[in-house]
């Protein structure tokens, strides 16, 4: 699907834990181009339910590249409005995920 994704083993084995896709159309990456790789964004997102992850795990992995991927690029963490995302809205996130564990 061109989309970057995080296995549950690092050795890219077992089930999908989260997703990356470019915010950009078409919404895929080029391997072959990715050092010349530009993007307005990129959107991180995993699938719930999912019997095959642990859905608050799978959560925190994410949001712990997430943060990383900001740290490192000197990036704002926006919401699904495009603002910026506040500690709020992180633990609502976490709140709703409870339903699917």
């Amino acid at each position: 699907m061109s989309l970057f994704h995080r296995h549950e083993n690092s050795d890219g084995t077992g089930p999908i834990i989260f997703s990356i896709a470019n915010m950009m159309e078409p919404g895929t990456f080029d391997p072959d181009t990715m050092e010349q790789f530009k993007s307005e964004g990129v959107s991180f997102f995993l699938t719930a339910p999912n019997k095959e992850i642990s859905i608050n795990s799978s959560f925190e992995m994410m949001l712990r590249a997430v943060e990383q991927m900001a740290e490192e690029f000197d990036c704002i963490v926006l919401n699904e409005s495009r603002k910026p995302m506040t500690q709020d809205e992180f633990i609502e996130y976490k709140r709703r995920l409870e339903n699917y564990n």
